[in-house]
């Protein structure tokens, strides 16, 4: 069961695949709400557990500018942290990918990188307590 939240452009590759990944565009959940669109996930998985990738070039360039595939009107980090939450208790592991220090010259994408881990990591410690 997988589910993609900020899908922005769509290569021909995955329009021709036989099974498309279901998705919720970064455009409707700017219009919608993460909280709707995470709802909308979590009721078509429907799995007592979740393993979460966050692709860093989901989010925004201007938040996030070191990244190989950079698109402009991605999602908020604050909108990111919400769905980490929302997720919360059914978060059963993680990663990070397409962070890429080298094409970010301020430095800000590592770091909000290393914050969407801590932030994961406290979620997944407070439910376990």
């Amino acid at each position: 069961n997988v589910f993609a939240l900020g899908m922005r452009s769509i290569s021909q590759e995955e329009l021709d695949m036989d099974e498309q990944i279901p998705y919720i565009s970064a455009y409707d959940i700017h219009e919608k709400g993460m909280e709707w669109a995470v709802k909308q996930a979590l009721d078509y998985v429907d799995a007592e557990k979740v393993y979460l990738t966050i692709d860093i070039d989901g989010i925004d360039p201007a938040f996030a500018p070191g990244t190989g595939t950079p698109e402009p009107f991605g999602l908020h980090p604050y909108d990111v942290t919400k769905a980490i939450n929302m997720i919360g208790g059914r978060l059963c592991g993680f990663d990070i990918c397409e962070v890429c220090p080298p094409a970010d010259p301020t430095g800000s994408t590592p770091v909000l990188a290393a914050r969407l881990i801590k932030e994961v990591m406290a979620v997944y410690a407070k439910n376990r307590a």
